[in-house]
């Protein structure tokens, strides 16, 4: 007759105590890959959103905008705040003013904030940007709001850790992106760029 061997009552439990230990160990070793990863997404997102606005009011010889908007609400409109944690638009501008109205102006992109978990700040400090909240593009393509000062600055992008250093080549784990007055689009790393997080 054949003997039927299996597991002890003993070695399934210090099997399951040792999967628990592990477990333990290694979840809270994700948390900062998954902050790495929502601070890149939104700084890949407002990179896209400027190189589209650009790119379409170069195209379409139009006043492109770009502005901080709350996309999970019904209706979409420019935020008076500097949030751009919240979200933004991108559309083409029939006015003078970035201001979108449903209807009129035509929508080309849209990012929902929440995307990005709510440990995510992104500010701009940088008075031709904040004192309207939005990045306009003119018909060339450079970045100018409607009285005709050039606009440029840098988004500061955030999370809890701030500027805490990564120790490679004075970078930081929080991004930047950059718009110049040309209209070019970047993104950096570098503690002296980023300047401060929220």
């Amino acid at each position: 007759m054949k003997k039927i061997r299996g597991f002890t009552i003993f070695e399934l439990m210090v099997t399951v105590a040792i999967g628990a230990v592990l477990v333990a160990v290694g979840i809270p070793s994700f948390k900062p890959m998954i902050q790495k990863s929502r601070i890149t997404t939104a700084t890949n997102e407002l990179v896209s959103a400027l190189h589209v606005a650009r790119n379409e009011a170069i195209k379409s010889r139009t006043v492109t905008c770009v502005c901080s908007s709350t996309v999970d609400t019904a209706k979409l409109a420019c935020d008076s705040l500097n949030n751009w944690e919240s979200g933004w638009i991108v559309f083409t501008e029939s006015g003078a003013v970035c201001d979108y109205t449903d209807g009129v102006d035509r929508l080309i992109k849209t990012q929902k904030g929440s995307e990005f978990g709510n440990e995510i700040t992104i500010r701009n400090k940088d008075i031709s940007i904040t004192a309207v909240n939005y990045v306009r593009f003119n018909s060339r393509g450079a970045p100018q709001r409607s009285n005709g000062a050039i606009q440029q600055g840098v988004f500061s992008i955030c999370d809890d850790r701030g500027l805490e250093a990564t120790g490679l080549n004075n970078e930081s784990v929080a991004r930047a992106v950059q718009l110049s007055a040309a209209g070019s689009v970047r993104s950096s790393k570098k503690i002296p760029v980023i300047q401060s997080c929220p």
